[in-house]
């Protein structure tokens, strides 16, 4: 589920496989959802406004995305996860945020792991 300001996976486990990652978002402004794999949010890099560089992960670590979930919808999407760590988070900059302006997701907290056994 995302909110504005938090990612919470129900269930916060999955099994290895085909996992169906379900992206509703129940806050009041747009959200996305980009998984990674990784334990450690803080050793993700991030540019000047906080937003994570996706383009800067090492190959192989960013799995994918779900680009776009408008407020009071929900997107799925099909991924291919090993047994690991993930990071799922909003990497979305509001430029009307004030103060400081911009303000990324991810650096506002919406950021959360998921154990795949």
């Amino acid at each position: 589920m995302l909110t504005d300001g938090e990612v919470s996976p129900d269930p916060t486990s999955a099994d290895a496989g085909s996992v169906e990652i379900v992206a509703k978002n129940v806050g009041g402004l747009l959200h996305n959802l980009v998984i990674v794999r990784g334990d450690d949010p803080a050793a993700l890099p991030v540019d000047e406004d906080g937003a994570v560089i996706e383009a800067a992960l090492p190959e192989g670590e960013l799995i994918g995305r779900i680009a776009a979930v408008d407020t009071g919808t929900e997107e799925s999407a099909l991924f291919d996860l090993d047994a690991g760590s993930y990071i799922l988070f909003c990497n979305i900059v509001d430029p009307t945020a004030i103060p400081p302006n911009p303000v990324s997701h991810f650096e506002a907290g919406m950021v959360t792991t998921l154990t795949v056994t």
